[in-house]
């Protein structure tokens, strides 16, 4: 199925099939891009999850994502004949009444216990771009000459416990003024070294990843997506929420609610996971139940379409009010419940073609002495459909 390329000394691909050679080698072999498919979620799922193909129970805890009890994903086809997944992961340290229990604390470790939960949130799921010299500006990477106005002017009224962690995120930002940035922008064709061993080491890896995030995580309004077919999609009506508001420092909202509002430095990128981004770099995205930004956006454009407003006008009543931590993870559940046991159309007749296919592989390689019998009578689509419904509910 693949084409041979190679790479010039700047990174750039030589004699790499274009876009419309690339999209005709996918839909003429949907059996190799299940298969690759089925590879890189056992890889993802081994690594990220400590949770290898066929095991029963979390095998590593100590993996990027730390204790998970339990996860599944879906697999799907859109429109344009790419297979992905959508899935949950429950995690012990992120149920409900221990994420209220921590944010809401106060007295004895409890900022500390606090700082904690938030660095593991921000390990996962970043909102801007990896680089510690680079901010948004217009969703560009700018080099950080000095901690701006309009970073300090985000940050004015935070509380005082998340204001203390400005510290790390200004003396990075200050810091960077120091070192000279060879490159402006990383080629996403570049594979970055392993490990960062230096500065200059970490400072290539997040230009690595603020390039994928150009090229794979921007943001774009797409009729279908954000909204439904036949509807235009605009900032106003994006089902996504985007554009989302800039936030230069994670939070926690004291008085209303005991969500978090994850940091967010461009209105325009989607949230994702740096370190899949400099593994494998793919449009994803990742998102946490307790993250509120996507209500704040709502909010936002109500406020909008109701300029002026104040809380004396009977108008004010009719304000989205943000969900609780609970509310949040009810909806969340609800969510995923019916993701995972929606019916799929059957237009997707590739998607389920590559998967009876890949079935049948396997199950010849399997058994090798019915290899003849499997190809003179391969099993109907619905048949395999029907198996998979059936080990599904065992």
């Amino acid at each position: 199925m693949g084409r041979p390329y190679s790479f010039d000394v700047k990174g750039e691909p030589i004699g790499r099939p274009t876009a419309s050679e690339r999209w005709h080698l996918v839909a003429e072999h949907p059996l190799s891009c299940a298969e690759s498919f089925s590879a890189f979620i056992s890889a993802f799922c081994d690594v990220f999850f400590g949770w290898p193909d066929g095991a029963q129970r979390q095998q590593n805890p100590k993996c990027l994502f730390g204790r998970v009890d339990a996860f599944f994903l879906k697999f799907e086809m859109n429109q344009r004949g790419e297979l992905h997944a959508h899935g949950c992961v429950w995690q012990p340290g992120m149920q409900p009444a221990k994420l209220e229990r921590i944010l809401s604390a106060e007295g004895g470790d409890a900022a500390a216990q606090r700082t904690r939960l938030l660095d593991f949130m921000e390990s996962i799921q970043a909102q801007g771009f990896a680089s510690p010299l680079l901010y948004s500006a217009d969703d560009r990477p700018v080099h950080a000459q000095k901690w701006t106005p309009e970073v300090q002017r985000e940050c004015a009224g935070v509380p005082s416990e998340a204001a203390a962690r400005l510290t790390p995120l200004q003396a990075d930002l200050l810091h960077g003024t120091l070192q000279e940035v060879k490159v402006a922008r990383a080629r996403a064709a570049m594979r970055p070294p392993l490990a960062a061993g230096s500065a200059a080491e970490a400072e290539a890896l997040g230009l690595f990843a603020a390039e994928a995030v150009l090229d794979l995580l921007l943001h774009r309004h797409r009729e279908g997506t954000c909204t439904a077919h036949g509807i235009v999609a605009t900032d106003l009506n994006c089902r996504m929420r985007m554009p989302r508001i800039i936030h230069w420092v994670t939070t926690w909202l004291q008085q209303r609610t005991t969500c978090v509002h994850h940091k967010r430095h461009s209105r325009w990128v989607v949230a994702h996971c740096v370190a899949l981004l400099l593994a494998a770099p793919c449009n994803h995205t990742v998102a946490f139940v307790c993250d509120i930004g996507r209500w704040l956006r709502t909010v936002e454009l109500w406020d909008q379409r109701h300029p002026g407003l104040t809380e004396e006008d009977p108008k004010w009543q009719q304000r989205p009010r943000l969900p609780s931590l609970a509310q949040l993870a009810a909806d969340a559940a609800d969510y995923a419940l019916k993701y995972a046991t929606k019916a799929e159309p059957m237009q997707g007749g590739a998607a389920v073609l590559a998967a009876a296919n890949l079935l049948r592989h396997r199950a010849q390689l399997a058994a090798p002495g019915e290899l003849g019998a499997a190809v003179r009578q391969p099993p109907l689509v619905l048949d395999v459909l029907r198996e998979l419904s059936v080990s599904a509910l065992v």
